[in-house]
């Protein structure tokens, strides 16, 4: 029988427990085997989907000119088991300051962003603390956007990036362009 599990979301460390039930190992079918997240949230039941940016729990201190700053402060959550901050957190890090610092040359009702190539050398281990992602926009196109981003602890530089912005149309009904079938 599976074990239920409880909703809540701790909005101080953005941590969310979802609602529904966990499978064991002899209940699950072929989708779920891989599948590690869990249960969606039941939203009818107060359960609420918790955005990335807001799980990972940084904050956008700035976005304007082709530039855009990002602050998380690290905490265990972030850190793998060698106890420094996980690679896959700096480069969600890069990948949002990037995408901001394009958004904000852009104009957001008619288009969107999607980043097409992401390219990163983690520098220095970054350790629980401040860490800043500041993005810029090298070159604007029409359809892309060249960008770069360095992340940094302190003085020391955790990591740089760099990264193509592709610049999508929205469509008419204000979705993403794609069909259900593409889905």
């Amino acid at each position: 029988m599976p074990r239920a599990a409880t909703a809540a979301v701790d909005r101080r460390s953005a941590v969310a427990v979802v609602e529904g039930s966990r499978l064991s190992s002899s209940e699950r079918t072929d989708g779920d085997a891989n599948r590690r997240s869990g249960p969606k949230p039941d939203l009818k039941r107060g359960g609420r989907r918790v955005g990335y940016s807001e799980l990972l729990g940084w904050v956008v201190e700035k976005k304007s000119d082709g530039e855009a700053v990002i602050v998380l402060d690290a905490d265990e959550r972030h850190l793998n088991r060698a106890g420094i901050v996980h690679g896959g957190v700096l480069l969600s890090l890069a990948d949002t300051a990037m995408g901001q610092a394009v958004q904000s040359l852009i104009d957001m009702e008619t288009y969107r962003t999607l980043m097409a190539q992401l390219n990163a050398n983690m520098i220095k281990a970054a350790k629980p603390g401040r860490i800043v992602a500041r993005g810029s926009v090298a070159s604007l196109g029409r359809r892309l956007a060249f960008c770069e981003c360095e992340i940094r602890q302190g003085d020391t530089l955790v990591a740089k990036a760099s990264g193509v912005c592709y610049i999508k149309r929205r469509t008419s009904d204000g979705g993403d362009g794609t069909s259900a079938a593409q889905s």
